[in-house]
């Protein structure tokens, strides 16, 4: 007789049990999109506010001044040539030059890491970056030359920058930025991997 009841009951409510079952289902589908689009809006708006953070972190005087001294080097031209001569410059000006380039290295890992937006530094430090990369690249070579992983990531950002500004241009120097990107990745990689 529980057996007869059972069956009827089973019966009588399977329909609504399957329906509320696919309901069920259709509202944790919508919890997953809506956790999803929730955690990539959260994670761009904390890209964009790192960002902003970075550069609002320079208003201090020190910082300022070390950044002014390594512009007045490159106005002045005390950085120009192909190779830098170590005893050129003074000790506090070597020390202007390794903060520029421990900031701009500190800039391309969080690019590269998606910490900072790399949209909204290239739109609005790109040329800085590149300047300051152009001009100091003699002594970033001669401190390579004993560390190559120094500054390589500012190296990787530089190009990946400068491939970025000549996009439209479809000249033999494009095609040798992309080339030298490509080989300079695949060696950071080897390096990463020792």
């Amino acid at each position: 007789m529980c057996e007869a009841v059972a069956c009827y009951f089973v019966g009588q409510y399977r329909p609504l049990a399957e329906f509320l079952y696919f309901i069920s289902g259709i509202l944790l589908l919508v919890g997953i999109v809506v956790a999803y689009l929730t955690y990539r809006s959260a994670r761009q708006t904390a890209t964009f506010r790192n960002t902003i953070d970075k550069f609002a972190s320079y208003r201090n005087e020190r910082d300022m001044a070390q950044i002014g001294r390594v512009r007045e080097l490159i106005d002045t031209g005390a950085l120009a040539g192909q190779e830098y001569v170590p005893g050129t410059l003074a000790a506090k000006d070597v020390e202007c030059i390794r903060f520029v380039l421990n900031e701009w290295e500190e800039i391309a890992l969080c690019v590269r890491y998606k910490i900072y937006s790399e949209q909204v530094l290239f739109e609005h430090y790109g040329r800085l970056g590149l300047s300051f990369w152009t001009a100091l690249r003699p002594y970033i070579r001669f401190a390579q030359r004993t560390r190559p992983t120094l500054w390589a990531e500012f190296d990787r950002l530089a190009v990946q920058w400068m491939v970025r500004t000549t996009a439209k241009d479809q000249s033999p120097a494009q095609a040798d930025l992309k080339r030298i990107l490509a080989e300079l990745d695949a060696v950071l990689l080897r390096l990463a991997r020792k």
